[in-house]
């Protein structure tokens, strides 16, 4: 965007999660990847639980797991798993047991309160019987391109079902993961599908919301190696990196988009490549038929 002879990039970054879905599933390639989401209503959620058996149910515009509630199917009917607070850190977790589709006025509540949106729970790989996910950073860099600056695995606690480091998640190097307990499968060609994946969504995304340069990806994977799409966060918190100790990556997803910024102002300075004059043809050798 160019304003006042100043280029800007990354200006809006508060895309609301059912948007950011709804445009990603207009690509029928990427359509496997992405879990089923829609607008939270009770008719939505009645639909849901018809169709499956864990149902996420968060705020359409929220980060670090607040707010986040977890629906299961069991043998007398659902429960309901809900932070007794919409603080930041939901330290503290409560459970309603209910039946039919009647949903408990706690969550009637707050669904009415804000807007929130119901998602398929994926089935994630997991780590020590625990399922984690990726931050995979994905930004322009000095060439103009998208590229993979990094990805770190975050993996729940042992009392949540969130992978979120302000919930309790702890963050771990990727391949130490799958060395430990997916040695079954090609490590290499797991990052590189992870990799693929994440720039074919922000290609994609880029081509609907103008002038994004630096998201961050939640990507999950399948116990096989399959990626799976959960978020994507335009304001990406790049902490989880430093606290895996991957302090080259941290460090690069702050250089990354001041290479781009740098990339955008040469592009602008540089003057305008000349047009190589044409010289018309020579009537007299044309001939005549």
């Amino acid at each position: 965007m160019s304003l006042a002879g100043k280029q800007i990039f990354n200006r809006w970054n508060r895309y609301g999660k059912l948007r950011i879905q709804q445009l990603l599933n207009q690509d029928p390639n990427l359509r496997p990847h992405l879990p089923g989401t829609y607008k939270a209503t009770a008719g939505n959620i009645a639909i849901m639980m018809r169709l499956y058996d864990e149902l996420i149910i968060k705020p359409n515009k929220s980060s670090i797991g607040r707010g986040v509630m977890k629906m299961e199917r069991i043998s007398s009917g659902w429960k309901l798993t809900y932070p007794a607070s919409l603080s930041i850190h939901n330290q503290k977790w409560k459970t309603v047991r209910f039946k039919g589709s009647l949903l408990p006025s706690v969550l009637q509540k707050r669904l009415r309160s804000t807007s929130y949106i119901v998602q398929q729970r994926l089935p994630l790989a997991t780590y020590r019987g625990r399922p984690f996910d990726l931050r995979v950073s994905v930004q322009r860099g000095g060439s103009g391109t998208w590229q993979v600056t990094g990805i770190v695995a975050k993996v729940a606690s042992t009392k949540t079902f969130l992978t979120n480091v302000a919930q309790g998640g702890s963050v771990h190097k990727l391949k130490e993961i799958l060395s430990q307990e997916y040695s079954h499968l090609n490590m290499d060609e797991v990052v590189r599908d992870i990799q693929d994946f994440s720039i074919r969504i922000a290609r994609y995304l880029a081509q609907k919301l103008p002038h994004i340069a630096d998201l961050g990806l939640d990507i999950g994977i399948t116990a096989d190696g399959f990626p799976l799409f959960i978020e994507c966060n335009s304001k990406d918190q790049r902490y989880s990196f430093r606290e895996a100790g991957m302090n080259q990556e941290w460090r690069a997803t702050y250089f990354t988009p001041m290479a781009y910024a740098k990339y955008l102002l040469d592009k602008a300075s540089a003057p305008p490549r000349a047009i190589p004059n044409r010289v018309a043809p020579d009537i007299g050798s044309i001939p005549s038929f």
